[in-house]
Formats: structure tokens, sequence, C-alpha cells
């Protein structure tokens, strides 16, 4: 088991996440704690993925979503959702963490740029959409590796370790464990 720390700069918050391997994949438990435009909020998730980043499941407090095939996505109860099709990961606003997902999705080298559709939820306002966003991988080590984010007019560089995990994402998270390597 791995675990990992990063505190929210833009929305402060505490995340805690527990990444457990399984053959299949693995599956990382979120609990964040902090503040969203000045309000407090608690929330959990738990995140089933293969060792590509196609999630097979995302639950939050308010919600559910599983990836039975790729591309057919249904709700807790089992409602097909047709809207995700597109859509093999997703990114949860308050954790940096599900951009390890995309990156890991994307397999990128040096130089390579890759935009796909993922299904974003924010946890704080239960907001469930698609959204597009564009992974550039900027440079590749075994050690610390470094890409590019955009969706819509924003745009954001960060560093990932080996593992693929973010260690700082620039006005938004810092990773306080385990202390991030350097470039």
């Amino acid at each position: 088991m791995k675990r990992l720390v990063w505190q929210g700069i833009d929305q402060p918050s505490m995340e805690y996440l527990t990444l457990t391997g399984h053959d299949y994949g693995w599956n990382a438990r979120g609990c964040i704690i902090g503040l969203w435009d000045g309000q407090p909020y608690s929330a959990t998730y738990n995140l089933e993925y293969d060792l590509m980043g196609e999630v097979r499941r995302v639950a939050w407090d308010t919600g559910e979503l599983v990836q039975r095939e790729p591309g057919i996505w249904s709700d807790g109860e089992g409602h097909e959702r047709r809207e995700f099709v597109e859509c093999r990961t997703v990114d949860i606003r308050q954790t940096p963490f599900t951009n390890t997902l995309a990156i890991l999705y994307a397999e990128l080298g040096t130089g390579m740029s890759l935009e796909i559709p993922v299904v974003y939820i924010n946890l704080v306002t239960n907001e469930v959409i698609v959204v597009r966003q564009r992974y550039t991988c900027l440079s590749w080590s075994p050690a610390v590796s470094r890409y590019r984010f955009q969706q819509d007019d924003y745009t954001v560089e960060f560093d990932v370790d080996a593992e693929l995990n973010v260690n700082d994402y620039p006005g938004l998270f810092t990773r306080l464990y385990p202390r991030a390597a350097q470039t």
C-alpha cells in the first residue's frame, strides 16, 4: 500500500490518499477536508482503474459511475450514461491524483501530446460532465517527468514522480508526503 498527502492551495484542503495494487490494476481511496469558496466540506472517493489508467469504477459521497466495457458507463442505479461514451478515465477537481490516470492512459513520450475526453467530477458541487483535456509530455525521465495540462483557456505545467504521481501542481496543490523529488 502507498500513501500520499497533498495540500490544496487555491481552495484550502488536505487530502490523504491510499493506493493498493491488484492483478488488474489499482484501487485509490481519497479523503479530503477543506474549504470550498470559504465553506467547509469533507469528501471521499474510491477509484478502481486498470494498469492503463482506464477507470472501471469511481464512487464518491453522492454518486457512482461504473465502466463495464470501454465507453459503456452506468450510474450507481444501473442507468446507462451515454454522454460519457467517449470517456475512458475521470478527473476529480479536488485532487491532483486523477492527472495520473490521464497520463497513464495517454502513454506519451517526450514531445508527444494527446487530447482526451474525461468524466469531470466536482465533489463539492456534484457537477459531473464531459470535458476535453490535452496532455503534453515536455520531458520524461525515470525519476521526474514534466507535463503540460490544457483545458479550455487554462494551461499549467507540473512534474510527476517515477510512478506518475503529481508532485506540485502550481497554484492548486503541493505534495506533502512523500516529499517530491526535485527536477
